[in-house]
């Protein structure tokens, strides 16, 4: 985490190297940089768990909680996906997770991550298409 803190720091610096500023740079002004990245990636861990929690709190499954009981074609269509799809969209679009978060709880890449989102969102619609019919 330090690692990435002060990388951070240093990428933000280069920017304005890059700008022409670079007389805005130094010591405090790193320091300064580094401590809201920080701060930043406390929060984001914060408010990762608290959802984190907040699904192993539940007792009912995530999409009948959410999406609720009046529309039974979403959440027999969300049952029909795969594990991995049902669980990215759930995350995703149910939690609010961002795509990051849901690639770090599913263990995936970012890009790996994004390319489970379409395929799930395409399986969804199909699924949803089917049950309509």
């Amino acid at each position: 985490m330090a690692e990435d803190v002060s990388s951070d720091a240093f990428v933000e610096a280069s920017r304005l190297f890059a700008d022409g500023r670079g007389a805005e740079v130094h010591e405090g002004w790193l320091i300064t940089v580094a401590r809201r990245r920080l701060i930043d990636h406390w929060r984001r861990g914060e408010r990762h768990r608290a959802r984190l929690e907040k699904l192993s709190l539940s007792t009912e499954p995530v999409s009948v909680q959410v999406i609720g009981t009046d529309d039974t074609r979403i959440m027999n269509a969300l049952d029909t996906l795969p594990d991995r799809q049902r669980a990215s969209l759930v995350l995703r679009y149910l939690d609010e997770f961002s795509v990051s978060e849901v690639s770090e709880a599913l263990q995936l890449s970012y890009s790996a991550t994004e390319s489970l989102l379409a395929r799930g969102r395409r399986s969804l619609a199909s699924a949803y298409a089917q049950a309509e019919s």
